[in-house]
């Protein structure tokens, strides 16, 4: 592209030569011209434009004048300046071209070397690639023959199990190194379950691993056969010296090599890496436990029952605890010295914790056998607490505790013991409803028992228990205990209260823990229903033969009894935290009583017979302490109405005139008179002062109720003109009375107080 020249200063004076035509002088002749155009030249030819400019100053001079000048040809410089102007101009025009050309070519290979650079990115990648893959290949091939020695591992051991002619082979290292090649080809299958076959070699090594396993277990079972008829051959029963280096010292001449063994079995076993093949396993390990255990057994069994017998004939004259208290140490020692043993034979881990413990229990069984007999003949019910008492070490704390772990981190002998502990609370239990039976349901209540009086408490041999219960009873309930009573506490006891109500209640203390929870609620309720129903069934039979000439005091004095005992047995349940509700279910048989009834009048069908004869099943809800507050509250309203009628008397019954007249003044003397009294009588049988007080203000609320309801009825009549005005005004207002009433009570109170 050819530069534009429009504002060219050359060009301005060649289209515009007139500028200088008036000028005389020559064009050159003006230096300021030849100057500057001295610059543009050296500007655009740079040193080569000013000798060009100046050699056609100084060669032609001659030819320099004004009329050359003036002539056509006097711009001839400035043309061939413009016309050099024009040849450089394309001269740049064509390095331009050339510029731009190669400014082409260079976007050109750059692009083409990002072509390059891509592709080299991608040979890079696939060449990492390929060399991850030619690691993973020469890892392969460096492995190869590893794995092959997983597959080539099963035909020479599948071979040398099927020959194993003889258990004995275990012996061998090489039958260890055998295991240990059968363990890493079994896992290396399980981990590899994508390879060709893999769980088909899995299998075979599975069967291979049972196999070898049983060797092990046949291998330490026949060890423990070739050691018991060793011993078997000789008497063990000869003396107790040789008997004990027999079946404990010889026995234990084999133990390095049977742990030894067996230890490789149980880590089997118990390792979670053999999960899949666990009951297999077990299996053969409990066949070796259970010939290990048999062996013991046929060893221990015969001295174990001779022990027994030799403390059944030693102790024929002392009771049951004594025979317990020397078995019991017996089995303990036997026991520790088992344990022992057999952890010479097998590791100390739970397992085989676990499994002589179990077997604890059967090697005891002549014991359990003996004391079950020597239970179902024993009814004592101290002998059979105490015996109790001799386990309680073994019971104090829970099984999750810190301490438990602790006192049975190896022979666990709660759970040794816990048959015996049964067999004894159950004939425990049974004695105790014995008991109850025959000193609380089936007691015969007199009219004496129902007489505060000096009587004596009969005890019977197997009642010890009563006899403590009546020595601490001043401990047990604080509030009978009073300076007279201070030397003489029992004989106050056994004139105070119901007889078989101190029994019951002894009772209940002496088996208080010494059975669960559970059962003892029930005894509980069964005994405090026990009593009630004895002593309701005693109260209405004196009250019912009492004759009608009875005196008020008496009677009162029965009631208080009464009440005394009540109080005393819900005092005393209180200590033992009961739960209140207790389901029983029993067979109603009215329908067959009916059923006979009905035959004999001749009313009778099958409908019926198929009727009355079906026993009905009726739940009964026995709650013991729900029942004792009801039989407070009839007990105490019963006193209250009894003492209310004696104060009140025959006030109130007459509605006459002259009768209105002196009833304020004989009420107001029978409180002054009867309260005292009362309140008296009140005091000699419930030593508790606030109970007592409640009883006199409850009096007081019946007679205010009494007196009120009786006002009213006056009033009535007086409305209806069946009493004057003068008559009703004889009465006091009922605010009034209650106000008397209580001023006399609470007087009385204070005297009886000081």
């Amino acid at each position: 592209m050819v530069r534009s020249r429009r504002n060219s200063l050359v060009q301005a004076i060649a289209v515009r030569p007139t500028l200088l035509e008036p000028q005389e002088n020559s064009l050159l002749d003006d230096s300021y011209l030849l100057e500057n155009l001295q610059k543009l030249a050296i500007a655009i030819n740079g040193s080569r434009g000013k000798e060009n400019l100046l050699s056609t100053s100084i060669d032609k001079p001659s030819e320099v004048s004004l009329d050359s000048i003036s002539t056509p040809d006097k711009y001839s410089q400035y043309t061939d300046y413009l016309i050099q102007l024009d040849e450089n101009i394309k001269e740049y025009d064509s390095i331009l071209k050339q510029t731009h050309r190669i400014s082409d070519q260079l976007e050109g290979s750059l692009s083409q070397f990002d072509t390059i650079s891509d592709q080299a990115s991608g040979f890079i990648k696939d060449t990492h690639t390929l060399y991850d893959s030619r690691k993973g290949f020469v890892k392969l091939s460096k492995s190869l023959p590893q794995y092959l020695t997983y597959f080539d591992n099963l035909a020479p051991i599948i071979r040398r199990l099927n020959h194993a002619s003889s258990p004995n082979i275990v012996r061998k290292e090489s039958f260890k190194t055998m295991l240990s090649n059968i363990d890493k080809s079994l896992f290396f299958f399980e981990e590899n379950p994508d390879i060709l076959e893999a769980e088909a070699y899995r299998i075979k090594f599975k069967q291979c691993l049972i196999r070898a396993s049983d060797l092990i277990s046949k291998y330490s079972i026949n060890n423990l056969k070739q050691i018991q008829n060793e011993i078997a051959q000789k008497d063990i029963m000869v003396n107790k010296n040789t008997r004990e280096a027999l079946i404990y010292n010889k026995f234990a001449s084999i133990s390095d090599d049977f742990k030894q063994n067996i230890t490789a079995l149980i880590q089997r076993v118990e390792d979670d890496k053999y999960h899949r093949y666990k009951d297999e396993l077990t299996s053969i390990l409990n066949d070796t436990f259970e010939q290990y255990f048999q062996i013991r057994h046929k060893f221990l069994n015969p001295i174990v029952w001779l022990q027994v017998d030799d403390t059944i004939i030693r102790d024929k004259k002392f009771s049951m605890i004594q025979f317990i208290q020397d078995n019991k140490t017996y089995f303990q020692q036997l026991c520790n010295r088992e344990y022992k043993l057999f952890m010479e034979f097998f590791p100390e881990d739970y397992l085989c914790k676990d499994k002589i413990n179990h077997w604890f229990i059967k090697l005891c069984d002549p014991f359990y056998v003996t004391i079950g007999v020597k239970c179902g003949r024993e009814s004592d019910i101290d002998i059979l607490c105490d015996s109790l008492m001799l386990f309680e070490p073994f019971y104090q704390f829970e099984e999750d505790s810190e301490e438990y772990s602790k006192q049975f981190n190896e022979v666990q002998f709660d759970k040794i013991f816990s048959p015996v502990l049964t067999r004894i609370q159950n004939r425990l239990i049974q004695t105790v409803k014995n008991y109850i039976h025959r000193t609380i349901i089936s007691y015969k209540p007199s009219a004496e028992d129902f007489m505060i009086s000096n009587k004596k408490l009969k005890l019977q041999d197997d009642e010890a228990f009563v006899k403590t219960y009546v020595e601490n009873f001043r401990n047990v309930n604080p509030v009978t205990t009073t300076s007279e009573t201070a030397d003489n506490n029992s004989a106050i006891i056994i004139s105070s209260y119901y007889i078989p109500l101190i029994k019951g209640l002894a009772l209940l203390f002496k088996i208080f823990e010494m059975v669960n929870s559970l059962i003892f609620d029930r005894l509980a309720h069964h005994t405090v229903h026990a009593c009630i129903i004895s002593l309701k069934n005693a109260y209405t039979s004196i009250t019912r033969n009492e004759s009608s000439d009875t005196s008020l005091t008496h009677n009162l004095d029965i009631k208080l009894f009464y009440l005394r005992n009540l109080l005393l047995l819900r005092d005393e349940i209180q200590e033992f935290n009961i739960k209140y509700t207790l389901n029983t279910k029993s067979l109603d048989f009215s329908g067959v009583e009916s059923f006979f009834k009905n035959y004999k009048a001749g009313e009778m069908s099958l409908f019926s017979l198929a009727k009355d004869f079906v026993p009905k099943v009726v739940d009964n809800m026995i709650d013991a302490r729900t029942e004792l507050v009801q039989e407070l509250r009839i007990c105490i309203k019963d006193f209250t109405d009894v003492a209310s009628t004696d104060i009140i008397g025959d006030c109130l019954k007459s509605t006459d005139s002259e009768n209105l007249t002196t009833i304020n003044r004989d009420l107001t003397s029978n409180i002054e008179n009867r309260i005292p009294r009362i309140y008296e009588q009140i005091c000699h049988s419930i030593e508790d002062k606030e109970i007592a007080q409640h009883l006199i203000e409850a009096i007081e609320q019946y007679c205010d109720d009494q007196y009120s309801e009786f006002h009213d009825k006056i009033v009535t009549l007086g409305e209806e003109s069946k009493l004057s005005s003068d008559d009703v005004l004889q009465l006091v207002q009922p605010e009034i009375f209650n106000q008397t009433f209580n001023v006399l009570v609470i007087n009385t109170l204070k005297e009886r107080i000081t």
